[in-house]
């Protein structure tokens, strides 16, 4: 926890339980993680020299600095920006793990894990930007009454997402859940559904009926009868 010493202004990062400055014997104010790293940053000092400072991680200082100037769409001054080109299809694809060093070994020796860190960030917002617009793409088409593989097909979805939006767009936005069941199973599912001594199990509800009727069928029906 980042504390400044009220007395001679040391601003550290000390235990929870410290109330008074080991340097003066002054009493200690909270301070902001964030903050604090930011008005270093902004002062100018490189960030593993503040991450020697309230000890932490090079890169986890990194990622506090990267998410706040990614507001601003500003890039952070320790990326090497000759090297975001060369590092964006490493960290973009479906078959990387996540690990730093096998992305390190394939660059310049010069060129910094805080960079790597940097552009594989960026990569994974261009990501979760990609899902949130295939999402809306998808709850458009529940809207049109299209069916679950009309919308894989529209989107490129998986069974998974569809089937989640269309029970989530059921029962949040009341959208008509007809396209989506079994008509002749939705009296059978309602009943067993309501009676007292349903365990809430989707599988139990499934086993007891006829071996065609769909998990779709039985969520979209539970989700119309807010069940």
């Amino acid at each position: 926890m980042i504390k400044r010493c009220i007395e001679c202004n040391t601003e550290r990062n000390y235990p929870k339980n410290y109330d008074h400055c080991p340097m003066c014997g002054g009493k200690l104010e909270k301070l902001s993680l964030k903050d604090y790293i930011m008005a270093m940053y902004n002062r100018g000092t490189p960030v593993r020299e503040i991450a020697s400072k309230i000890h932490m991680n090079n890169l986890s200082v990194c990622d506090v600095v990267s998410k706040e100037l990614a507001k601003t769409n500003e890039i952070p001054n320790y990326v090497q920006e000759v090297y975001v080109e060369q590092i964006k299809p490493l960290v973009s694809g479906k078959e990387w793990d996540g690990k730093l060093k096998p992305v390190k070994e394939q660059l310049p020796t010069e060129c910094t894990y805080e960079t790597i860190a940097y552009v594989a960030d960026m990569a994974r917002r261009a990501r979760k930007v990609s899902h949130e617009e295939m999402v809306v793409h998808i709850n458009k088409a529940i809207c049109e009454g299209r069916s679950p593989e009309e919308i894989m097909e529209m989107t490129g979805a998986n069974t998974y997402v569809v089937e989640r939006e269309i029970v989530k767009m059921i029962r949040e936005n009341g959208v008509d859940a007809t396209p989506y069941v079994q008509a002749e199973y939705v009296n059978d599912i309602v009943t067993k559904a309501s009676a007292s001594d349903w365990d809430g199990k989707l599988r139990t509800l499934k086993e007891g009926m006829p071996e065609d009727c769909s998990y779709l069928t039985i969520k979209a029906i539970l989700a119309a009868n807010a069940l």
